[in-house]
């Protein structure tokens, strides 16, 4: 099994572009040419604002994989729409593998005990139902021992990890 850094390399080097593209929707930015479909035109129903996030994101994805490696995912984008958000999000993670581009979801998962096993298996793992990101945000906030499950995870699957030391916000300033 190949580590995610020499896959993340390899990538790079192929695409000779060390860029990652991160794809954070919100509904009321999407283009007008999605959201005025009327199967697309509802950002109260989250069948209809996952639709329209979907056909955005596979938009954005070919738009990109001629010219970057990777692309990140920001969950919450997705799971504001419950279910419907989730299997969208998974959709765009089963085409971007497809398209051959490595794929980071940005969750800043982290908890302790089983909590982590959870969020671990739920957000990284490959299962015989769907393949995970090859990569996941954690957030290291809460020690070491919050983190060994994701990092277990990761060992025996050939996944990576990002983790959060600092953030960009102002407001973390005061616990960082």
């Amino acid at each position: 099994m190949t580590h995610f850094a020499d896959r993340l390399l390899e990538a790079a080097a192929q695409k000779g572009a060390a860029v990652c593209v991160g794809i954070d929707p919100i509904y009321s930015r999407l283009p007008a040419a999605i959201t005025s479909q009327s199967h697309f035109n509802d950002p109260d129903d989250d069948e209809s604002a996952a639709d329209a996030l979907f056909e955005f994101g596979r938009g954005v994805l070919r738009a990109v994989e001629p010219h970057v490696p990777v692309v990140k995912f920001q969950s919450a984008c997705y799971e504001r729409y419950h279910a419907p958000g989730v299997q969208c999000l998974h959709g765009l993670i089963d085409e971007a593998r497809a398209m051959g581009l490595l794929v980071i979801l940005d969750a800043k998962r982290g908890d302790i005990g089983s909590s982590s096993e959870h969020y671990a298996a739920g957000n990284l793992a490959d299962t015989e139902d769907a393949l995970g990101p090859d990569a996941l945000t954690v957030n290291s906030y809460l020690g070491a021992d919050g983190l060994q499950p994701f990092i277990d995870l990761a060992a025996t699957q050939g996944k990576g990890l990002f983790t959060l030391v600092r953030t960009s916000n102002p407001g973390g300033d005061a616990l960082q």
